[in-house]
């Protein structure tokens, strides 16, 4: 519900990584192969920076996860974007081969 106040949808966009279940929610690690993850991008507003605040206590940065830059693809085009990449290690959880959450 905050994202959806404060944030505007740009669209679908895609991450070099690999993606796994962590129970009910995704863990994307970088990968230099040509899997992919898939997902939303969103715009942020002024209140960027609490945001991203708020969404590290939710997402458990910097136990789970940690945010980085990266590059995303994003409707034909690079764009430099916060992402939140599992931290721990990967070895019994599920692998998501489409990439993409929501179709799991």
């Amino acid at each position: 519900p905050v994202l959806n106040a404060a944030a505007r949808l740009v669209g679908r966009a895609s991450w070099p990584g690999r993606l796994y279940r962590v129970a009910e929610f995704p863990g994307a690690t970088p990968t230099d192969g040509d899997e992919l993850v898939v997902g939303e991008l969103y715009e942020l507003g002024e209140d960027a920076a609490e945001l991203l605040a708020r969404l590290d206590a939710y997402e458990g940065t910097p136990d789970d996860y940690v945010r980085v830059r990266s590059a995303v693809s994003c409707e034909d085009r690079e764009i430099e974007a916060w992402i939140y990449v599992w931290k721990r290690p990967t070895d019994g959880l599920e692998r998501i081969e489409s990439g993409d959450f929501a179709s799991a």
